[in-house]
C-alpha cells in the first residue's frame, strides 16, 4: 500500500459531467485499506476522498508498450500517437516527464483507458469485495 503513496494519479469525478473538469491531476496522500477511500492532493492545495475506483496510476512501462503494441490495429490513429508520446515520456524516468505524460492523459480519455490501471485493481479491492459477498443457495 505505501508505494503507491505520493505517486501521481489521475482521478475520475463520475458526477463531473464538463468533460475538461471531468479528469484531474494529483497526488496520493492517504489510502484506507479497510474502505478503499483514497484521499488526492491537487495542485490547488485541495484535499479530497474517492474511491480507490476513480484513482488511476499509469501502467508500467512495459505493459503499456505491450499494451500499444497489441492494441494497435484497434485504437484512433490520435489515440496511438499519444500512448506512443506517452511510452516514449516513461522511458525518460524523469518526475517532470511523468507529470507530462499525465497532463497528456488527462486530456485524452481515450488514451488514458489504455494506459491506466485503477488503484482499486492495484490493491485487489475489487477481488476482496467478491470475497466478502454472501453466496446465494438456490433454496
Amino acid at each position: 500500500m505505501e508505494k503507491y503513496l505520493s505517486n501521481l494519479a489521475l482521478v475520475e469525478n463520475p458526477h463531473e459531467h464538463n468533460r475538461d473538469n471531468n479528469i484531474k491531476l494529483g497526488v496520493i496522500s492517504h489510502i484506507d485499506q479497510l474502505t478503499g477511500a483514497v484521499l488526492v492532493s491537487f495542485g490547488d492545495l485541495t484535499l479530497s476522498g474517492h474511491e480507490a475506483g476513480e484513482v488511476k496510476l499509469l501502467k508500467d512501462r512495459n505493459t503499456l508498450y505491450r499494451e500499444l503494441l497489441s492494441s494497435a490495429r484497434v485504437m484512433e490513429m490520435q489515440t496511438f500517437k499519444v500512448l506512443l508520446r506517452v511510452s516514449m515520456l516513461q522511458d525518460r524516468g524523469s518526475s517532470a516527464s511523468l507529470l507530462e505524460a499525465m497532463q497528456l492523459l488527462r486530456k485524452n480519455p481515450d488514451a488514458m483507458k489504455y494506459a491506466t490501471v485503477s488503484l482499486s485493481v492495484l490493491m485487489g479491492f475489487s477481488q476482496l469485495r467478491e470475497r466478502e459477498k454472501p453466496e446465494r443457495n438456490g433454496r
